[in-house]
């Protein structure tokens, strides 16, 4: 299922970013029936105090309220500058209550009119990455390429489209493709002169290139007999290599939720590289005291990325904590390092651990669902 963020992307405040020191919007009066003396009595609406009754319904969670007055906004106040934001903050609403499609629709209402510029972009944007949230992958990708292809996107705009395009691609199983998008949003980026609205494209992009040889490293086998053994776990290292300078490059670039996915990645990757070679295959024909002095030797010698691993990850955690914040990925390295303590000490005193071949898991970006 979707993520549970309360507020998504660029529109987290649910608000019209217009000044309110002058608003010519228009009143609407309505008879609301008579009063104990018989007199009729009148009621002023305006499409202001509807969204703002919208919103804070929103900011309760109370989906149904919220789109009651949208709704009404949009019936009676069709002109007004505040319907774009009324039909986004519904589709936001939609979203709130699991309806991603009929959301979806709304945001095509927005996406199709390229009048309304900044607000097209954004429910453009939005259409793919609900498409995301929910794994389809083909829809998001389709629409990404749609996104792309528009002439009115800002820098920060297409950073984002390749950087959701890339992560797309990735999903859908084409690394070469994801590879070659990835690495355009990265060079669209180096060659700019102004400033984005975020960094958090970039750093997105840095970390999906960095997936690519994580996720080549993770299906490489190792193979017998031992020289093919020696072949296949060089080319791990080189993946392992390959992936860690791209992890540190989205690292680098500073966003508090990126840096720490990558931290995470940096460190794990010496697990799962302990996990491996610890597991490999044995050398046939050893007798049983050859096999274990064998084994004694391969553990003391993977040690190293045990421990590396778990520095990495108390570096991450501190990563955080120099951020002022906690993510999931913080969080998750705060469990591992507890888990990684338990087999160092077990290691310390003599036992040959095996590695649990469970799934461990790991927070999942959620594209939508990222407070700008």
């Amino acid at each position: 299922m979707p993520g549970t963020g309360k507020y998504p992307d660029k529109r987290a405040a649910l608000d019209d970013t217009e000044t309110h020191t002058t608003d010519l919007e228009s009143i609407h009066l309505q008879v609301k029936g008579r009063n104990s003396r018989g007199e009729f009595e009148l009621e002023s609406i305006d499409a202001r105090s509807l969204l703002d009754e919208g919103n804070y319904a929103m900011s309760e969670e109370r989906h149904d309220d919220a789109i009651r007055h949208y709704e009404r906004l949009l019936t009676v106040f069709p002109d007004s500058r505040l319907a774009p934001t009324a039909l986004y903050n519904m589709g936001l609403a939609l979203e709130g209550k699991g309806e991603y499609d009929a959301a979806i629709v709304k945001y095509g209402i927005l996406a199709r009119d390229k009048t309304r510029d900044r607000d097209s972009i954004d429910a453009h944007l939005r259409i793919a990455s609900v498409q995301a949230e929910l794994e389809r992958w083909n829809e998001s990708h389709q629409t990404l390429v749609e996104v792309l292809a528009r002439s009115d996107l800002t820098h920060s705009d297409r950073i984002e489209g390749l950087a959701r395009l890339g992560y797309a691609t990735l999903e859908r199983g084409d690394q070469a493709a994801a590879e070659a998008v990835l690495h355009q949003a990265v060079e669209y980026y180096k060659h700019l002169t102004t400033g984005l609205d975020t960094n958090y494209f970039v750093a997105m992009s840095y970390y999906y290139l960095a997936q690519i040889p994580h996720r080549q490293f993770r299906t490489l086998p190792m193979r017998p007999p031992e020289d093919q053994l020696k072949i296949d776990l060089d080319a791990k290292a080189e993946l392992v290599a390959r992936a860690y300078d791209r992890y540190l490059q989205s690292l680098q670039v500073q966003n508090a939720y990126w840096a720490t996915a990558a931290g995470y990645q940096m460190s794990e990757i010496y697990k799962e590289l302990w996990n491996d070679v610890v597991l490999a295959p044995l050398p046939a024909g050893l007798s049983a005291q050859a096999r274990q002095l064998y084994m004694e030797e391969i553990h003391q010698r993977a040690r190293e990325f045990l421990e590396r691993a778990m520095n990495g990850h108390s570096r991450n955690i501190q990563l955080a904590e120099a951020y002022k914040t906690t993510t999931a990925w913080s969080n998750a390295s705060r469990r591992r390092t507890i888990e990684l303590a338990a087999i160092l000490a077990r290691e310390s005193s003599g036992e040959l651990v095996t590695p649990e071949r469970k799934k461990i898991p790991v927070p999942q970006y959620i594209p939508a669902r990222i407070d700008l």
